[in-house]
């Protein structure tokens, strides 16, 4: 199984566990303070590193670590990975939201560091890769990618913060 994640089914079944369904709810509540928030996002990039290094054409798991960078202000190394994906190309990744996942977070990154050209062209990718057949949900993301377009195209001072934006 993939690391992080916690999907405890496969492992019952293999185990021999009997499975039933109940009307139970798990309430993870999460860590107490701010170190113990950090060392599991710390021992977490670990495992998908390990993962990724042995199992390099797991474009979901490149995407979280990116992310996972990303979210610490680390866009130099976000984009490594948010790079790889889109250097594979959008027919070899799966599931097809990661590779415009990957495109827009990496624009993101761009756009922190002021390279707007760039960034601008990884937003029109990302725009050209939604599946136009999923209306509701699609609809969303292509306003919100289309808005920080046109804030990009007019460069505005105020467009380094795609959360104004709504692209996220």
């Amino acid at each position: 199984e993939r690391p992080v994640h916690e999907h405890v089914l496969a492992g019952l079944r293999r185990a021999g566990f009997p499975l039933r369904v109940a009307q139970v709810q798990v309430r993870h509540t999460g860590y107490a303070t701010a170190e113990q928030v950090a060392r599991k996002k710390r021992y977490y990039l670990k495992l998908m590193e390990d993962w990724l290094a042995r199992r390099p054409g797991d474009w979901d798991i490149c995407f979280r670590i990116g992310h996972t960078y990303y979210s610490e202000q680390d866009t130099a190394r976000a984009r490594e990975y948010f790079a790889r994906i889109l250097a594979v190309g959008s027919q070899a990744v799966e599931p097809p939201s990661v590779f415009r996942l990957a495109a827009v977070f990496h624009a993101r990154c761009l756009i922190v560091e002021g390279v707007w050209a760039e960034a601008a062209a990884r937003l029109e990718e990302a725009l050209q890769r939604l599946d136009h057949r999923v209306a509701t949900g699609r609809l969303k993301d292509r306003l919100k990618i289309e808005r920080a377009l046109g804030r990009l195209q007019a460069r505005d001072p105020m467009g380094a913060d795609l959360y104004e934006m709504g692209v996220r």
